[in-house]
């Protein structure tokens, strides 16, 4: 394994510093997600790391909401559950 050029740990830096995914980075520079990470620790670490992935569609509140409706048992699957949260968040939501 070779050692970084100074640009290219300038590129990562600035790269990371701007909200970049690991992917990303690793795509545009050829850099390993370890090295992207060591780089990360030692040059940045204030910069919180992207979490990646999609929203969540449901919050704490319809989570619980759901817990309680199917214990009192005016819901009995998850079935009626969706449909329950799809109409609350006028989002479409699937069991």
């Amino acid at each position: 394994m070779h050692p970084l050029s100074r640009s290219t740990i300038t590129t990562i830096v600035s790269l990371l510093t701007t909200g970049h995914s690991y992917a990303s980075i690793k795509a545009q520079t050829g850099a390993s997600a370890g090295s992207i990470t060591k780089i990360h620790q030692d040059y940045c670490p204030e910069v919180a790391v992207s979490s990646g992935g999609h929203p969540k569609k449901l919050t704490t509140a319809n989570i619980l909401y759901t817990k309680r409706v199917i214990r009192t048992g005016k819901i009995k699957n998850a079935v009626q559950a969706s449909k329950t949260l799809s109409t609350l968040n006028n989002d479409t939501i699937t069991p």
